[in-house]
């Protein structure tokens, strides 16, 4: 069963309790709704009482997510955000979600469709960038450091981890103190 949600051009609220009694449904798509900040006291979050094998949030104009903005996805859900503007991949809001969606490697097609969207490769990304499990479930996407030159983005995929990680250490050392005073 398919269920579909659309409030074009206007800002939602999704009610904790609005999914609990779709116990039949396969599909939630939600696309095409403004959810900013979904996760938020003032959005709301998706809590679903049974594993649905696709969510869609594609074209919801999201570009930040709260921890926690989803719960009751599971290893044979996916989650469409593509078309979204996006900036961070934070694993506060992504880590549980994404781990939760590739329990087991089974060949169909599981994990976060992150097309269209163009991320800044920076310390935000690097925990996903060093998980070569993780990352292969995250189809699409582009990342480059704070760049507007098409050709400084590179696939998710192709990030290299271990520069990634030098200019964030570079980035996240404390400045060395003053000259010791006797």
């Amino acid at each position: 069963m398919l269920f579909h949600m659309r409030c074009d051009d206007c800002n939602c609220y999704i009610h904790p309790d609005a999914f609990l009694g779709l116990t039949q449904v396969d599909q939630l798509l939600l696309e095409g709704n403004n959810l900013n900040h979904l996760g938020s006291p003032e959005v709301g979050r998706i809590i679903l009482s049974r594993e649905v094998g696709l969510l869609s949030l594609k074209d919801c104009n999201i570009q930040v997510l709260e921890p926690g903005f989803v719960e009751g996805l599971g290893d044979r859900s996916s989650l469409k955000l593509s078309r979204n503007p996006m900036l961070h991949f934070p694993e506060e809001v992504f880590g549980d979600v994404l781990r939760s969606l590739t329990v087991s490697d089974i060949p169909e097609r599981t994990g976060i469709d992150f097309y269209y969207n163009f991320i800044e490769c920076d310390c935000d990304f690097l925990w996903l960038a060093k998980d070569r499990w993780l990352i292969v479930h995250v189809y699409g996407g582009f990342c480059a450091p704070r760049s507007d030159d098409w050709k400084d983005w590179v696939g998710l995929y192709s990030v290299d981890a271990d520069e990634l990680e030098k200019n964030c250490s570079a980035i996240n050392t404390p400045e060395p103190p003053g000259p010791l005073r006797f």
